[in-house]
């Protein structure tokens, strides 16, 4: 095989080139089924809870406002169900890191003794055994699932304080009227 100057030198840069993105190109990994649902479930409540990632329109309170409007305002409001939501969206994003294998790092050594006795320059990464993460992915689906549950349920028990609250001043004013 008779190659050119040009074709020699596309390969030896080419080659190691391709290497190294045939090696790099596995790290993000394949998305598994209860993270396409835990994103999906994501992504129907920032619709309602986030659109567009910024706090919905708040109603205007007055003293003849509807328990609703109080309701709204307390859930989109409350800062321990804010924490909550994005807890649980943080917890859906880990699925993805959990599932793909560990990035890879560059490493450099030299020795240094008056002079420079050797240099080694490498490229390292962690090579996780068969359905480990597989496993690492189903835990933090589990993680995710179990914020999402501790979000909804802030949201419920912030308007079950709302709706206490608004009875209890309701009965107090029809009792002392």
């Amino acid at each position: 095989m008779n190659l050119s100057k040009n074709s020699k030198r596309v390969l030896s840069y080419g080659a190691p080139a391709l290497a190294a993105m045939v090696l790099l190109a596995g790290c993000k990994g394949m998305t598994q089924p209860g993270e396409r649902a835990a994103r999906k479930q994501l992504a129907a409540e920032t619709e309602n809870y986030r659109p567009e990632y910024n706090a919905p329109a708040l109603p205007t309170l007055t003293t003849n406002s509807p328990l609703s409007d109080f309701v709204t305002y307390a859930m989109f409001n409350h800062p321990d169900v804010a924490a909550n939501y994005y807890d649980w969206a943080a917890s859906v994003e880990r699925i993805t890191i959990e599932r793909s294998r560990p990035d890879p790092k560059l490493t450099f050594e030299a020795y240094i003794g008056g002079t420079i006795t050797s240099i080694m320059p490498g490229l390292m990464t962690d090579i996780p055994g068969p359905g480990k993460l597989a496993a690492r992915a189903r835990v933090a689906t589990a993680e995710s699932e179990a914020q999402y549950f501790t979000f909804k349920s802030s949201m419920l028990q912030t308007a079950i304080a709302v709706k206490k609250a608004y009875f209890q001043l309701h009965f107090s004013r029809k009792k002392f009227v």
